[in-house]
């Protein structure tokens, strides 16, 4: 049973939902197989452990170009989405006979809207899964190019072509919709062999530091002390695996299951993303999380981690500057909690089998 699936590739943490969502569905129904139509890189999703997939790398969205974790590069962006859109008429009536060809059942879009306008050219169901669209993202910028709003008002028109709406906790604009539910995070395998990989000892506080899928250079975000019996793991800060004291970079493709390390970890200090706070939120891991201050999601995450979890914010230029340590002090002896929720992952599972194959 063919499925479509089209991720935006802004970060790894749509894909990261969108691959929770795979695994909850192959779960149920082993005979679903996938066309994951992306740039994230493919390996994202053989590590993720979608059974049966086949990739398709084709650009299906521009989402927000950036300099660094931290910062948007607007102009870029604005130039990138008049290359982009609107979409090209061949594009989507090439990748819409694609489709009926593969005998899809369904098209799934994780914020992507061209698989929305590619599924209503093939006549295909369509389910749009969110906590945020991109028509509502790019309204909270002020941007000097005059297209900029007609730009928003052809995206807005596009999401409303799905069939079927979903939106996932903690929700950015909550509107009337299909389903509501509980943050979407990818399942943890084994946490408890992550200490004993990294070599990090049961007496030592693992402080994982995260941003989101961008590769990034760390040592000036680095404390000037801290203290002995604190490990330090940042991924995607090194080439190869490095210990240095107390200090250990992996590579950006680094092997370990990213669910696993939060749920390993005392502490997570991370970019404020919505699969970060997702895996933090299920695996009860206490969460340090740094807003990026004029993005407009970092509002509705905020309030849902200092409500929902154990976290503190963290101001940009401290961490940059290596000026957070003395905020983790109560965090890292902060127990985890105990969740009973559901994972949004299988509830969408459930909705979307109940709902096109019952």
């Amino acid at each position: 049973m063919h499925l479509a699936y089209f991720i935006t590739p802004h970060g790894f943490g749509h894909a990261a939902r969108a691959c929770a969502v795979m695994i909850a569905l192959q779960k149920i129904e082993s005979s679903i197989h996938f066309d994951i139509f992306t740039t994230i890189p493919e390996w994202f999703f053989h590590e993720s452990g979608i059974v049966s997939f086949t990739y398709h790398k084709i650009v299906t969205d521009i989402g927000l170009i950036q300099h660094n974790a931290f910062e948007e590069d607007l102009e870029e962006t604005s130039k990138a989405l008049h290359r982009f859109i609107p979409f090209s008429r061949d594009l989507v009536s090439g990748l819409a006979e694609h489709l009926q060809q593969l005998g899809t059942r369904l098209v799934l879009c994780d914020i992507a809207p061209l698989g929305l306008s590619i599924a209503a050219q093939a006549k295909i169901p369509s389910v749009l899964i969110e906590n945020f669209t991109w028509d509502w993202i790019y309204n909270g910028y002020t941007v000097n190019d005059q297209q900029w709003p007609q730009m928003i008002h052809y995206l807005h028109e596009q999401f409303q072509k799905a069939t079927c709406h979903i939106q996932t906790r903690p929700v950015c604009l909550p509107v009337s919709c299909d389903l509501e539910t509980e943050p979407v995070s990818r399942p943890t395998r084994s946490p408890s062999s992550i200490r004993p990989r990294l070599g990090i000892s049961p007496e030592e506080k693992m402080i994982l530091i995260t941003l989101g899928g961008i590769e990034g250079q760390m040592d000036h975000f680095l404390p000037p002390h801290f203290p002995d019996h604190w490990i330090l793991v940042f991924p995607g800060a090194a080439r190869n695996c490095q210990r240095d004291g107390n200090i250990l970079r992996l590579p950006h493709h680094h092997g370990f299951f990213h669910p696993d390390l939060v749920s390993a970890a005392d502490v997570v200090i991370g970019k404020l993303g919505y699969s970060t706070l997702a895996e933090c939120y299920h695996t009860g891991t206490p969460f340090a999380f740094i807003p990026r201050d004029h993005f407009p999601e970092s509002v509705p995450l905020t309030n849902f981690v200092l409500e929902r979890m154990h976290g503190i914010r963290i101001d940009p230029a401290n961490f940059i500057h290596g000026h957070w340590i003395d905020q983790l002090a109560t965090l890292v002896n902060s127990p985890t909690i105990k969740r009973s929720a559901p994972n949004g992952a299988d509830q969408i599972a459930d909705f979307i089998l109940d709902r096109f194959f019952p």
